[in-house]
């Protein structure tokens, strides 16, 4: 990594120094180092947002004395390198550069053509196909829940019977007509990780673990200010195999990584096919 990150720091430098060799004659050399020179026309780009003269001042003086730091120290490391040094550098950078327009290319080729709709259908295929990759790696559930505060009036245990025996859509319709102000959460098509309900609320820190992992639980308690209700609908353990619901996320991510690597192989493949028939790539071997 330490390696990457100084082939970068010398290819902006080079870079940086092929740019200033080939202002305009014309451009006022505001600084000098060696054979490098600091124009105007640079301290202009980087003053485009100052706000004040002091700021300009400050800025300007800042970034004159950051560039002639860098040429002095690039100038001194390339004085002390070995020809066969220079060369290899030469190279890396050549090839970073390379990669950049490369990359940069394959990037808009992408954006522009690549179809990102993922079906259905080969979500389904691509986990019938790979079940064994799909083991839990931590208990999941499906709940719904219901915080009423104790300043609203209404019968506890004639709730708790409600929300035992009636649907989601049932209970949400009672709620908003008859209470309007509550916390709750009322799908439970949807499956969450045991972390994730924990951290719901802190009062659900405290529940035993293994009461609430059991499919179709129900719970009510109270503490100074709210009653809960609390129902578990179903439960998945860790190492179970995870529900489609649960990875559907993960199999799209998948699908989607596996097109770009087949958009780009077959790319790559039409663009030389292109080149031999254009009579642009030839061997002479």
């Amino acid at each position: 990594m330490k390696y990457t990150l100084y082939i970068l720091l010398l290819f902006l430098i080079f870079q940086s120094c092929k740019y200033f060799d080939f202002k305009k004659q014309d451009d006022q050399i505001i600084a000098s180092v060696g054979s490098a020179h600091l124009y105007k026309s640079d301290l202009e780009k980087n003053l485009k947002n100052t706000i004040s003269v002091n700021d300009s001042a400050i800025i300007t003086q800042n970034f004159i004395e950051n560039w002639a730091r860098k040429q002095i120290i690039l100038q001194k490391a390339a004085f002390n390198l070995t020809a066969e040094k220079k060369e290899e550098f030469n190279i890396l950078v050549e090839d970073y550069q390379n990669d950049l327009y490369i990359n940069s290319y394959k990037e808009a080729m992408l954006a522009q053509n690549l179809d990102t709709v993922i079906r259905s259908e080969e979500m389904e295929a691509f986990y019938d196909k790979n079940k064994a990759i799909f083991k839990l790696k931590e208990d999941i559930l499906q709940y719904k829940y219901v915080i009423l505060s104790k300043d609203i009036v209404f019968k506890p245990r004639d709730f708790d019977r409600y929300f035992r025996t009636h649907s989601s859509r049932e209970i949400d319709s009672l709620l908003y007509v008859e209470f309007k102000f509550f916390v709750g959460q009322l799908n439970d098509s949807v499956w969450y990780s045991y972390k994730d309900f924990a951290l719901t609320h802190d009062q659900f820190k405290s529940l035993n673990k293994k009461q609430v992992l059991k499919p179709n639980y129900f719970t009510t308690f109270q503490d100074d200010e709210n009653y809960y209700f609390i129902h578990i609908k179903d439960v998945k353990n860790k190492t179970e195999m995870a529900p489609m619901d649960y990875v559907k996320p993960d199999i799209k991510q998948m699908l989607l990584h596996k097109k770009k690597l087949d958009y780009i192989k077959d790319l790559d493949h039409r663009l030389i096919e292109e080149a031999i028939e254009n009579n642009k790539y030839k061997r002479y071997y």
